[in-house]
């Protein structure tokens, strides 16, 4: 009985070793596809006669901030209603960050998560807010870019749903929180990419660039991790300080 119990569990430490190193170069590859998608632009709209606006992360907080009206009044009002739905793209950051916290600490204290969840609640409340406000407004002008609100809710409700079940079957915080975070970031970076998507009835009015590219690569990474998270479960909180650290003694649930 305890060499079966010693094989089961030695075998167990193997699959969540592997589990975790396959998280490391997940972990690598969406730092490098998630920060790349903030500087680089991630689709265009060209309005006849003259303007074509690039759409970017980086490129459209600049502009705000600078408070630069270009051509005219109109160019800043779109780059506002434009630029709600590229910041939720930022969130690349504090998952990347998460991960790297998680692989070499085993948790995040519990400031950490508790803020990661309040974060996904805010920012997908956002997001809907924001692809409501335009449906409103009529903005989605053909039947490609009408499927975006379509995924978002669908990807917002499965999400929730992976989220609360991890709960209930015991995930710790500290990678439930990343995989919220994640279900939003995957919302919007999906209804992103419907709407930008290339039609040939509109030429290339309307179009994806690199960004797009690799926000695409990105929820493809993501949603492969938060998989794989989902596959570790009844789990013990790791009791990790309020720097980070790992306490020594093992934490109750």
């Amino acid at each position: 009985g305890r060499l079966m119990m010693a094989v089961t569990t030695g075998a167990m430490v193997s699959s969540v070793k592997r589990l975790i190193s396959v998280q490391a170069v997940l972990t690598a590859l969406g730092l490098v596809t998630g920060i790349a998608v903030i500087f680089l632009p991630f689709g265009s709209i060209f309005l006849k006669p003259y303007v074509v606006w690039e759409i970017g992360v980086a490129d459209s907080l600049a502009e705000v901030a600078a408070i630069r009206y270009e051509s005219s009044l109109a160019y800043f009002l779109g780059l506002l209603i434009n630029m709600p739905p590229l910041v939720p793209l930022l969130l690349a950051v504090p998952i990347s960050a998460g991960y790297l916290r998680w692989l070499t600490t085993g948790g995040l204290a519990p400031w950490a998560w508790r803020t990661g969840y309040t974060l996904a609640v805010l920012t997908g409340a956002a997001v809907v807010s924001w692809f409501g406000w335009i449906v409103f407004l009529g903005m989605l002008s053909y039947a490609k870019q009408a499927l975006a609100p379509i995924c978002i809710l669908a990807s917002l409700g499965l999400g929730g749903w992976v989220v609360m079940r991890n709960r209930r079957a015991g995930l710790p915080h500290a990678l439930n929180t990343l995989i919220a975070l994640q279900v939003v970031y995957v919302a919007d970076a999906l209804g992103l990419l419907v709407i930008f998507i290339p039609d040939s009835k509109l030429g290339d009015s309307i179009r994806w660039r690199i960004g797009a590219l690799f926000a695409l690569l990105t929820v493809v990474v993501y949603v492969v991790q938060i998989v794989l998270g989902s596959l570790r479960k009844g789990e013990p909180e790791p009791q990790v300080g309020s720097s980070g650290v790992p306490n020594t003694r093992r934490a109750s649930r």
